[in-house]
């Protein structure tokens, strides 16, 4: 039996759902990493070398500390890492939909045409080109321009926030997942989680509207 995959703007929501249970997956294991690696270190110790003269330091808790090492500074840097592969692939996505809804809806404007940049124009896009409104455009949409000012922070500012960058700060304060030390921003354990679950819950709210309009693709 022949099995067909669905096409037209269903087809890059489809993906985007599978995607984001996959990534769901790679997050639990990036969390469970950094303390597989403590564990390491704590049973099974370190060394010190001494050759020619000099001695190398294994890791070890008189010359690291490692508690912070492996429970805040590694897991933070991880953290972002997978926010920025899992922020650029939703984004993606996003774009294949409103690309996708041009040639379904036989539309001049593409979304490329508009001002912005990112998911804002994105939704722009499918709200005021293709007519798509709906509860993903609102109340499901809420948190997205702070996960876009937090992505930022990341992507432009490697993890600094600086004073009298009001957007970010706001951003931050608001967040029970996302702490400040000295002006360096870190990620909590439920920050990947989170950003998943509010995309999955765009992409179902998306999905509603995108298969009235144009149908499963099939």
């Amino acid at each position: 039996m022949i099995i067909k995959s669905p096409q037209g703007p269903i087809r890059p929501l489809i993906e985007a759902l599978e995607e984001n249970e996959i990534l769901n997956g790679w997050v639990t294991q990036l969390e469970d990493s950094a303390k597989h690696q403590m564990k390491q270190l704590e049973e099974g110790g370190c060394e010190t070398l001494e050759e020619g003269g000099r001695i190398y330091h294994g890791l070890d808790g008189t010359t690291w500390a490692l508690e912070q090492l492996f429970s805040d500074y590694f897991p933070s840097l991880q953290r972002a890492a997978a926010f920025l592969a899992i922020w650029g692939s939703f984004e993606r996505h996003i774009y294949e939909l409103c690309r996708q809804v041009a040639l379904a809806g036989s539309y001049r404007l593409k979304v490329g045409d508009l001002a912005g940049k990112g998911l804002t124009r994105a939704r722009r896009y499918l709200l005021k080109v293709a007519g798509l409104d709906g509860e993903w455009a609102n109340a499901r949409w809420q948190e997205f321009p702070c996960f876009q000012h937090v992505r930022n922070i990341f992507a432009h500012g490697d993890g600094h926030i600086d004073l009298g960058q009001a957007k970010q700060e706001a951003c931050v304060a608001a967040s029970p997942h996302v702490t400040v030390q000295n002006g360096i921003v870190q990620l909590e354990p439920g920050f990947l989680p989170h950003v998943l679950q509010q995309q999955r819950r765009f992409l179902n709210g998306l999905e509603e509207v995108v298969v009235q309009r144009f149908g499963h693709g099939v």
